[in-house]
C-alpha cells in the first residue's frame, strides 16, 4: 500500500512538473520584446539594399540597350549627331551605374554598422585574420609565446 501511494504521488509530481513547466525558447535574444527597433532598422536596411539592387539591374539593362543601339547606328552609318547622342546616353548610364554602386556600398555599410551595434554581426574575424586583440600571429604563438 505504501509503495502504491508513493508511486501515485511521484507520478502526479512528474506530470505536474511537465504540465506547469515553461517552454524553453530557442530565441535567446528575445527579438520580439527587446530588439524590435533593431529588427525594424535592419529590415529597413535590407529593403533599401533590395531596392538599390533592382535599380542597378534596371540601369545595367538600359546600358546594354543603349550600347546595342550605338552598335546598330554605327553599322547602318547613322549621322554623327545621332552617334554622339548615343555615346552621351551611354556615359549617362555609366554615371548612373556608378552612383547606384556607391549607394549600395553605403547601404551595406549602414547594415553592417547596425548589425554590429545590436550584436548581430556575422563577421567572425572583424579586425584581423586571427581575431586576437593586438597581435597578428596564430594560436600557437598566443599560447606558447613567440
Amino acid at each position: 500500500m505504501k509503495t502504491g501511494k508513493t508511486l501515485v504521488w511521484v507520478s502526479a509530481g512528474v506530470i505536474s512538473l511537465f504540465a506547469l513547466a515553461n517552454s524553453a525558447a530557442a530565441d535567446t535574444r528575445h527579438f520580439g520584446r527587446y530588439h524590435s527597433g533593431a529588427r525594424h532598422e535592419i529590415r529597413g536596411d535590407r529593403r533599401e539594399i533590395w531596392r538599390d539592387r533592382a535599380e542597378l539591374h534596371k540601369d545595367t539593362r538600359e546600358l546594354y540597350k543603349d550600347r546595342a543601339e550605338l552598335r546598330r547606328d554605327l553599322r547602318r552609318g547613322a549621322p554623327a549627331s545621332e552617334i554622339a547622342q548615343d555615346r552621351s546616353e551611354i556615359r549617362q548610364d555609366l554615371s548612373e551605374i556608378f552612383g547606384d554602386r556607391r549607394e549600395l556600398r553605403g547601404d551595406f555599410g549602414s547594415l553592417r554598422r547596425d548589425r554590429n551595434q545590436y550584436g548581430w554581426n556575422n563577421n567572425r574575424y572583424p579586425d584581423n585574420r586571427s581575431n586576437y586583440s593586438n597581435n597578428n600571429y596564430g594560436w600557437w604563438d598566443r599560447f606558447f609565446g613567440r
